[in-house]
């Protein structure tokens, strides 16, 4: 693909000071040396990725995560991207567009796998980065990181039927619990994977949350990666079309926002025709960043400045994806 070639010549690796001190010098070199391997890869087959690679990543990737608070605290310019659900091609090329980390800097909003054919590229990569660079590049968790959603939805099949093993797969659960819940932007953007909860109180109650975490059934927590707006709804209404949490509605975010000292909320969760969509006067942003998830949408990125300006660019995709996952299981999470 012209994308992942573009990638190869783009990408160069950053000097030995920018890395994280936590790691030995032979690890840096070989991590970096898989990441000039892997913006190669154009499908799973060219893959330089071994499964005792990867569970060792997951080592030091989880040591990285737990490093950051459960509720990150983060100074713009940042760039905010959502879903990529194994679309490794477009996140080679967002890289490629919008520059190589430690460059510029990151916060994914979750939903890294499940759907796409490279979710184990997509998810690889990520970590790589925040292993290397851990004060320029973050990832949040999505619903998508949840053993009772990517069980069903793609990533177990991919990792322990195609590719690996099961071992590695209930190695990633691990790995998905140590992730960051939400972060805010210079103490005015609220950025979560799907939205908020009136449960949720106080930010203080993230902040205290010690992780791994297993997703619960409830709470704030379940809300936090599985809420929508809704443009009729009134207050907090059962969410229906996903079977999982609750809906908001305008007023009531802004009232949360009022509460809670915040300017604006940044979700992802939810496809966008045009990848980006800002609603409710600018208090809310969803951000989708997988092109052809559904009915032909573009994919897009979200530019935060140092002044909390912000500006999307658009990716249009290539072919037709599989399908979405719109609800969880109804046995809950496990």
């Amino acid at each position: 693909m012209a994308a992942m070639e573009t990638a190869l010549q783009d990408f160069r690796s950053p000097a030995d000071g920018t890395h994280s001190n936590r790691i030995p010098q032979e690890k840096i070199e070989e991590f970096t040396q898989m990441i000039d391997q892997l913006i190669k890869v154009r499908v799973a087959g060219d893959s330089p990725l071994t499964e005792s690679f990867v569970l060792e990543l997951l080592d030091y990737a989880e040591a990285s995560l737990l490093d950051d608070c459960t509720l990150i605290d983060l100074k713009p310019p940042i760039i905010v991207c959502g879903d990529i659900h194994g679309d490794y091609a477009t996140l080679l090329r967002i890289f490629s567009t919008q520059g190589w980390p430690p460059t510029r800097r990151y916060l994914f909003l979750g939903d890294y796998v499940d759907r796409g054919i490279l979710s184990l590229e997509v998810i690889t990569l990520l970590l790589l980065f925040k292993t290397l660079y851990p004060k320029d590049f973050y990832i949040l968790r999505g619903n998508h990181e949840a053993m009772s959603v990517n069980r069903i939805y793609g990533f177990k099949r991919e990792v322990s039927t195609l590719r690996f093993t099961k071992v590695l797969w209930y190695r990633f659960q691990s790995t998905f619990n140590c992730l960051p819940l939400a972060a805010l932007i210079e103490n005015k953007i609220f950025c979560v994977h799907g939205g908020i909860s009136f449960r949720l109180v106080s930010l203080q109650q993230i902040r205290v949350l010690k992780r791994p975490i297993n997703l619960p059934n409830d709470g704030f927590l379940l809300d936090l990666l599985w809420a929508d707006p809704s443009q009729e709804g009134r207050g907090f209404e059962p969410n229906e079309m996903r079977n999982a949490s609750f809906t908001f509605s305008e007023s009531t975010l802004r009232q949360w926002l009022d509460c809670m000292g915040l300017q604006m909320l940044v979700r992802a969760h939810e496809v966008v025709p045009e990848g980006f969509e800002v609603s409710w006067d600018g208090k809310l942003i969803t951000v989708f960043s997988c092109p052809n998830y559904t009915s032909g949408n573009k994919a897009a990125v979200m530019s935060i400045s140092r002044q909390l300006q912000v500006s999307f660019t658009k990716y249009q995709g290539k072919k037709p994806a599989r399908g979405r996952a719109t609800g969880r299981p109804r046995g809950g999470h496990k």
